[in-house]
């Protein structure tokens, strides 16, 4: 479920295994691993919240050694790459039957794996999380009659849906060194 190309599949699920107790002593969990051709992207969560800034600074360095010790990292990027620590924006990716129960009822974005239906893009719900299956529904966030069961190990991707509620003020802060005329 993390991005990048066929070489480092493996790469990216050694990284979950390797980086995961890090994660846990400070509290957090790994939630993603981007592996691209130059940069190293971990995004932690905070399972009771929204991460601290300071606690991903304090990581930071604790990440960088880490991967710095780990001889298939220096292999698969010849040594240099760009490392990139940070938390989760308001839509979260989904990865483990645990991160889909803590968003039942919210909208969710899932594209599936080649092969597995005509209709890789699935848009809907979380009605629920059953061992390695999760259940969408189409209709509303709680209870509806259409459904899918989707595999877990057929998602390609999958992440949480940020709606702006109807009459929310969406504002912005004033450009650096303007005035407000009146």
């Amino acid at each position: 479920m993390a991005k990048g190309s066929a070489f480092n599949e493996e790469l990216v699920e050694m990284l979950y295994e390797q980086l995961e107790p890090l994660a846990k002593a400070n509290g957090l969990e790994v939630l993603e691993i981007e592996a691209t051709k130059d940069t190293l992207r971990v995004t932690f969560d905070d399972p009771k919240g929204n991460v601290d800034a300071s606690k991903l600074e304090l990581l930071t360095p604790l990440v960088s050694e880490l991967l710095d010790s780990i001889e298939a990292v220096d292999k698969a990027y010849s040594g240099q790459y760009m490392l990139e620590v940070s938390s989760p924006g308001l839509e979260r990716t989904l990865r483990t039957p645990v991160h889909f129960a803590r968003f039942i009822g919210s909208k969710v974005n899932i594209k599936l794996k080649s092969g597995v239906s005509s209709d890789r893009r699935v848009l809907g719900w979380i009605q629920g999380v059953q061992d390695s299956t999760v259940i969408i529904g189409f209709d509303s966030p709680v209870g509806s009659a259409n459904v899918q069961v989707i595999e877990l190990i057929d998602i390609e991707r999958a992440k949480t849906v940020f709606e702006w509620q109807i009459g929310e003020k969406r504002t912005m802060a004033p450009k650096s060194g303007s005035k407000d005329k009146k």
